[in-house]
């Protein structure tokens, strides 16, 4: 039993690192998410923690942006800014050759030079505050991490998974933070601990913008970047995420990952291929802005007044009024609001499952006049066994599977209608992009935009 739990655990493993770092490279094409990833789990609502992975960009921000304040840090003379001011007055440390220059020009003007940064002055007391917040924050937030426990298996490995890259960025920090405020500068500058709220170090970084003196401008840009995002409320979200888990006890659900995977890989091939422009994710839908056209890419969504099933007329013998649900695909591509593709995806399914979902495809091809259907699986997780008292159909299906395992998909087309069965198995990106089966998805794509 317990060698059974780790082989599933590693194949978790696999599954979330292969759609972890799938979801980094969608990032990095520009994506604006508006909302994290949802998956319905067994009647229950999981949120996919993917906002540690926003998290884990931010940090990685401030970590690059402390190098900044070392320059400050490291040469505070150089900060102690002086600024020239000519006037009729002296405000400053009087500069006689200037002055004696300009008296000699005829002009009743003084040149003094008045310091614009001393160690009382509002970039250094916003550098000392936000440091000290961060400080704090940083090690109550790895605190709460290690001290999160968990029932649920999957969603053990897929929280650890999702924070273990902003651990590591944490820790690099508070070590950086703790060596920064052990310079004697630092320990000069005085600050008031109400200096350390949100709303109080917001008014400090907005003014440190508006005298935009290098490199505090830089520091306090990235300081409101990490006040707006709040990790510290993340973290109480996700705690009680993990206790509405514990209660549900939603047992093996590792196959709504894969379902949400293979969404992933479907927005990325269609971002990647025809060069998106702008890419915007919600919980259950991506839109993907092309040069002519826009695509809609749902997870797990119905699509909406597009079921002939659902919206068609009937009857019934005793009078009595029916609603009739409409399919809900996997995935669901549209393009220009018109439906060109619907996707079923299966995990850890088994030969029979697979062959009933061909005809599933097929009957969501019908509803909602696409061109296209798409089966994707995983190959490493079909199971073949127990296959005697199974149809002629199904076992024929069982052939046909092995052929797309062999060849990473196959694809079959009639006049106006294309069916593909991919093998896609969880992988990371660099593979993905190497593998048969993503020139397989790219010509399903191809195909779906027209």
């Amino acid at each position: 039993m317990e060698f059974l739990e780790e082989a599933e655990r590693r194949d978790v493993r696999t599954l979330i690192a292969a759609l972890m770092d799938l979801y980094y490279i969608i990032l990095d094409l520009g994506a604006i998410v508006y909302e994290p990833t949802r998956i319905l789990a067994k009647g229950y609502e999981v949120i996919l923690p993917s906002n540690f992975v926003k998290c884990t960009l931010l940090v990685k921000g401030i970590a690059n942006v402390l190098k900044e304040v070392w320059k400050a840090v490291y040469s505070p003379t150089r900060a102690l800014i002086e600024e020239l001011r000519i006037s009729n007055t002296v405000e400053g440390m009087l500069d006689i050759p200037l002055t004696s220059r300009l008296l000699g020009q005829g002009l009743l003007l003084v040149a003094s030079r008045k310091r614009k940064l001393t160690l009382e002055s509002i970039e250094n007391i916003f550098l000392k505050a936000f440091l000290k917040k961060l400080e704090t924050d940083v090690e109550q937030l790895l605190a709460e991490i290690d001290s999160l426990t968990y029932e649920d298996t999957i969603y053990e490995e897929v929280f650890k998974a999702f924070t273990e890259d902003l651990k590591k960025k944490l820790a690099m920090i508070k070590e950086d933070v703790k060596r920064i405020n052990q310079r004697t500068f630092m320990k000069y500058i005085r600050i008031n601990e109400r200096l350390l709220e949100d709303r109080a170090l917001k008014r400090l970084a907005w003014k440190v913008l508006e005298r935009n003196i290098y490199p505090y401008n830089v520091i306090a840009s990235r300081a409101l970047d990490y006040i707006r995002t709040n990790v510290l409320a993340l973290m109480t979200k996700y705690e009680e995420e993990t206790n509405n888990i514990r209660q549900a006890k939603l047992g093996l659900w590792d196959y709504k990952l894969y379902e949400v995977y293979t969404y992933y890989v479907v927005t990325y091939t269609f971002a990647k291929t025809f060069d998106a422009r702008l890419i915007s994710m919600w919980k259950d839908e991506t839109l993907i802005s092309l040069k002519s056209k826009e695509v809609k890419i749902t997870y797990d969504k119905t699509p909406e007044c597009k079921s002939w099933v659902s919206h068609g007329k009937y009857r019934v013998f005793n009078g009595n009024k029916i609603s009739i649900p409409a399919g809900r695909p996997d995935i669901a591509v549209h393009v220009n609001d018109e439906i060109t593709s619907v996707c079923d995806a299966k995990y850890r399914a088994s030969a029979v499952e697979i062959s009933q979902s061909r005809f599933k495809i097929l009957g969501y091809m019908h509803e909602f006049d696409a061109s296209i259907g798409v089966l994707i699986f995983d190959p490493g997780h079909v199971e073949t066994d127990k296959t005697d008292h199974v149809d002629r159909e199904i076992r024929e299906t069982i052939g046909f599977i092995g052929t797309a395992k062999e060849h990473g998909g196959i694809v079959v087309e009639d006049a106006n209608k294309i069916l593909y069965i991919v093998a896609l198995e969880p992988k990371l990106h660099t593979k993905l992009l190497e593998s048969k089966e993503y020139r397989v998805l790219e010509d399903m794509v191809k195909k779906s935009i027209g």
